[in-house]
């Protein structure tokens, strides 16, 4: 919170006379409002809390929504905001590498839970780094084709859409991936827990997959909206028939799916269709 108010009061201030001054303006009575929402949860007990930080997450994405209109103050275009490219793919790179090792770590952690550690354990941490690295092969395939010189739309807010909204579902889908591996170390069965978070974080993943895409390209990625239907129909199998498998069954079709879109991401790379290529 102090890090997104400060930054906005920094730039509101250094900026002021020029147009991203009042932009920041803008963006600093958004972010304060939501962040006296984010201290009062703080103080109250657990149920009012989820629902007071509900309010102010719905407030934090709201304001782009409502191009940061306030009382006041007017709007904020989302035109108005130059943006860079390049700058933003490599940030969001970082964030998407830091939220892959952090799973790692989890994962790490986790293994020595169980007293003492089971052959089935170690199986599953195991698929659990395949996971996570066919998961980094599959995004670094993707943001490897050329998608800077396509047909999508380039506008301020299409970046957003590409930048900000599509790599939160990416990192979401990488930190949930991280859960379903700790889940399926101390579970031996797949209980809907178990299904729900090996199969939800790859969906995660591939809706900020299909969400970039369509932002930079304007294609459909037909490849990943294969992918999301098959790890839908593991899920709903799973569902059904959970306790009577292996929880690592479910883990194995999830990997051999994203593993299949790597391979098939990487071998199109170098299409000069971005709608073959995705």
């Amino acid at each position: 919170m102090g890090a997104q108010v400060g930054r906005a009061v920094f730039m509101a201030v250094a900026l002021r006379g020029h147009v991203l001054g009042k932009n920041y303006t803008n963006l600093l009575a958004w972010s304060a409002s939501a962040c006296v929402l984010w201290l009062v949860g703080a103080f109250l007990d657990p149920t009012a809390r989820l629902v007071v930080w509900l309010v102010a997450l719905v407030v934090d994405v709201a304001a782009q929504r409502f191009e940061f209109r306030f009382p006041g103050l007017g709007t904020a275009p989302m035109h108005t905001w130059p943006t860079d490219p390049e700058h933003l793919a490599e940030r969001n790179r970082g964030v998407f590498i830091i939220a892959l090792g952090e799973s790692i770590l989890i994962v790490g952690f986790t293994l020595p839970e169980p007293e003492p550690i089971t052959v089935r354990a170690i199986v599953a941490t195991l698929l659990g780094f395949v996971g996570l690295f066919v998961l980094w092969w599959a995004y670094f395939a993707l943001v490897g084709q050329d998608t800077q010189t396509s047909r999508g739309d380039a506008s301020t807010s299409a970046l957003r859409s590409a930048f900000a909204c599509a790599h939160a579902l990416m990192v979401a889908g990488a930190i949930v991936v991280a859960v379903s591996i700790e889940l399926r170390i101390g579970h031996a069965e797949a209980d809907p827990a178990v299904v729900l978070t090996t199969v939800g974080g790859p969906l995660a993943y591939l809706g900020g997959n299909i969400l970039f895409l369509r932002s930079r390209t304007g294609s459909v990625a037909r490849a990943r909206c294969v992918a999301a239907t098959a790890l839908v129909a593991v899920g709903v199998l799973g569902l059904v028939v959970g306790h009577t498998i292996p929880s690592l069954v479910v883990g194995l079709a999830t990997v051999a799916i994203m593993g299949t879109l790597a391979v098939v991401t990487q071998l199109t790379s170098k299409s000069s269709s971005p709608e073959t290529a995705a």
